[in-house]
């Protein structure tokens, strides 16, 4: 069978010489001639390349490292001394930073020196401060609570007494004697102040006071019922007859009185002559007598000064028609005065007795702070002195862990107690669970305590200073975030 063949047309140079090897080789061994040619000429191809390269990254590397050598010898030079500069600053800024350091320590022990001793100055200033303020508050609050003790216990031991009406009344007047007394008695070196019983005596009135150089006649009823239109007219033929008499003033105890009881428990009344009647209704209803009594001062000096001095003469009846007249329109801007003036002296005392509040509050938080303090310096004096503490010391330490409840307490902290006070609240947190869903009645509290030593006065004393305001809410009945724990009965 014949190869088949295939005829190319090679073009060559015109001085190329073919090899004898193409003529006599048969077609195949021609192919595999042309084809080993051209594999050898494209590795011989690449490889002379590759040695041109080699050579070439020969020659320009030794171009390179003689021409760049001196260049890398200078950086490297650079390099090491700004290595040996940064060294250098990071050591000048270590002692910078040790000098910081150094400066900023003694600054906050300098500024600890200064806050002590400006500490120490200010807790001077404010004891002292404090000191005054007590002195003052204490006289203040002593004279109330001496002229309310002594109204109560008078009003008591005259309402305890005999219901004879003659007793009653001679009670009655003492005890208006004695609250006259304290009113009213506070008078100038120049100035004179008497009083004195006329109950006993007719056409008289039942006490006569001397204030300011003028005469006061007062009129005291208790009276189960109104003080009647008879009474009032005996009152005032008495202040007819007393024409010494610059004021009278007729106090009903426990009752209105008849035509004069007004808004405020106060009207007044002017005479024909020009003199002018106090009627004081329903006395005891005032939370402080005593201070409504001083409310009214005011009054009666512009009284004793304007119409004291005044003759006092009969005027004819179109002249005292148009004197009532006139004083019935002055009436109504007198008695809003006097209420108005009342209801600012009773805030002023309140004032008074929460500004008190306030400063006993800030004594026990200074005196607290003061406990916390010698706590901590003894607690850490007996870590000193002995690393083992006692029974003792664990369970005094273990005590000292109590929290109290924020939301509950003034104060959470138990070191700022003092050891009486500390009891209470261990005592108080051992009967008792605090939660915001939880309330309970005062009086739950108090008989819960009471097997403990704890009269109900300490208890309200304790909780007023210890509980917060919202919590042990003045005038309620009810108690909150507080309930009692329900002890299981021992089996």
């Amino acid at each position: 069978m014949q190869e088949a063949v295939q005829e190319i047309t090679l073009e060559l140079p015109a001085d190329y010489t073919v090899p004898q090897l193409f003529y006599t080789s048969d077609p195949s061994t021609t192919a595999q001639i042309l084809t080993l040619g051209v594999q050898c000429y494209t590795t011989m191809t690449k490889e002379g390349q590759k040695l041109r390269h080699e050579t070439l990254f020969q020659e320009l590397q030794a171009q390179a490292a003689q021409e760049y050598t001196p260049k890398l010898q200078t950086l490297q030079k650079a390099a090491k001394e700004a290595e040996d500069l940064i060294t250098a600053m990071k050591r000048r800024i270590q002692q910078e930073e040790e000098q910081r350091l150094s400066m900023e320590r003694r600054i906050r022990e300098e500024e600890q020196r200064n806050r002590e001793a400006l500490l120490q100055e200010k807790n001077s200033r404010i004891a002292s401060l404090e000191q005054q303020v007590k002195t003052q508050f204490s006289a203040v609050e002593q004279s109330l609570k001496e002229s309310k003790e002594s109204f109560q216990t008078m009003k008591d031991s005259f309402l305890k007494a005999s219901t004879g009406s003659k007793k009653k009344g001679i009670r009655a007047e003492l005890l208006i004697k004695d609250m006259l007394q304290q009113t009213f008695g506070s008078v100038g070196r120049d100035e004179f102040f008497h009083l004195e019983c006329k109950g006993t005596e007719g056409y008289q009135g039942d006490i006569h006071m001397n204030w300011k150089d003028h005469k006061v006649l007062v009129e005291v009823k208790h009276y189960d019922r109104s003080v009647d239109g008879e009474e009032v007219r005996k009152f005032l033929r008495d202040m007819e007859q007393s024409r010494d008499m610059s004021l009278g003033i007729l106090i009903s105890l426990e009752s209105g009185i008849v035509g004069h009881t007004k808004s405020g428990n106060v009207d007044i009344q002017e005479l024909r002559d020009g003199r002018l009647c106090l009627y004081l209704s329903n006395f005891f209803s005032h939370s402080d007598p005593t201070l409504f009594l001083q409310s009214l001062k005011p009054f009666m000096e512009t009284v004793l000064l304007k119409k004291g001095t005044q003759v006092h003469k009969e005027d004819s009846e179109s002249e005292a028609a148009m004197q009532v007249a006139r004083f019935t329109l002055q009436r109504s801007m007198l008695l809003k005065l006097l209420n108005a003036h009342y209801e600012s002296t009773r805030k002023c005392k309140h004032t008074m007795v929460n500004a008190k509040k306030k400063h006993d509050q800030i004594w026990l938080e200074l005196e607290g702070e003061l406990r916390k303090s010698e706590h901590e310096v003894k607690l850490l004096l007996e870590t000193l002195l002995d690393t083992e503490q006692s029974d003792d010391q664990q369970e005094i330490t273990q005590q000292e862990q109590l929290t109290l409840p924020e939301f509950v307490f003034r104060t959470t902290d138990l070191m700022t107690y003092s050891e009486k006070e500390k009891q209470f609240l261990k005592d108080f947190c051992a009967n008792f669970t605090f939660d915001t869903t939880y309330s309970c009645a005062k009086k739950e509290v108090k008989d819960s305590l009471k097997p403990l030593g704890y009269s109900d006065e300490t208890v309200t004393k304790f909780c007023e200073r210890f509980l917060l305001e919202d919590v042990w809410e003045k005038g309620r009945q009810k108690l909150k975030y507080v309930q009692k724990i329900q002890k299981k009965p021992a089996v």
